[in-house]
């Protein structure tokens, strides 16, 4: 009995192992980012899929997965032991600066639905620091329907740092301002997401030097608990059986 018991309990963690494996979507892994690979730097503005100068406005840019940034505030860092965090802004730096990226929809194999969005902030100097992330549509990379990403701002305000001209339709999805920025936090929120949807990823700060690190985009897992409970209750008939 105390064999079948472990046994269970074993295949129990199995589960709950591959379904948290299969359950995540997007979670960048900064501490192997390179520079010029995956993220890039020296422009304000970045664009899906096409470089152009518009107007004076040079737009950078960025495939799916690639960050965009402003240098030299915003960056990659090593925190230490060669953890490299993203850090948006520097003390003393009375502006708002970004970076951010665009997720490729071919990632949300299970389409349509609630997502998990997560990240970890640790907290510096005092200051503003955001977390944002939007959702666009109609994006082509030909120009006409552009995604852009807007990585440096006087202030945050009303600042949008996604936006979308032609028929691009771009949404905001979640807005967070952290209330604290000299303590660490970890961020967790769920959002609806249509599939085909980009989505965009942004963190900000004005005068703050604290760093974001462990990003996630998962399928929320109500239904592994399901399974581990009906799991668990199975365990017990046998158990009981067995007796």
């Amino acid at each position: 009995m105390k064999k079948h018991i472990l046994a269970s309990a074993a295949g129990i963690s199995l589960i709950l192992a591959a379904s948290s494996a299969s359950a995540q979507v997007y979670s960048p892994d900064f501490d192997g980012f390179v520079s010029g690979t995956d993220y890039f730097a020296g422009v304000s503005l970045y664009s899906y899929g096409y470089d152009a100068d518009d107007g004076g406005n040079v737009y950078k840019a960025l495939q799916y997965g690639q960050w965009g940034r402003v240098a030299p505030d915003a960056d990659f860092i090593d925190v230490g032991g060669g953890d490299i965090q993203a850090r948006a802004n520097t003390d003393g730096k009375n502006n708002a600066r970004l970076l951010g990226t665009f997720v490729d929809p071919t990632l949300f194999a299970a389409g349509s639905g609630t997502y998990n969005f997560s990240v970890d902030y640790t907290g510096a100097d005092a200051g503003a620091s955001w977390i944002y992330l939007y959702k666009a549509t109609g994006v082509t990379t030909d120009g006409s329907n552009d995604l852009i990403l807007d990585v440096a701002n006087g202030g945050f305000g009303a600042f949008d740092p996604f936006y979308g001209t032609g028929a691009a339709q771009v949404t905001q999805l979640i807005a967070y301002n952290i209330a604290d920025e000299t303590q660490n936090e970890a961020y967790s929120v769920d959002f609806e997401y249509t599939a085909g949807d980009i989505i965009g990823i942004a963190f900000g700060s004005y005068n703050a030097a604290g760093t974001f690190d462990n990003v996630v985009i998962a399928v929320p897992e109500p239904s592994t608990y399901a399974l581990l409970a009906g799991c668990f209750a199975l365990t017990g008939v046998m158990v009981r059986r067995r007796r």
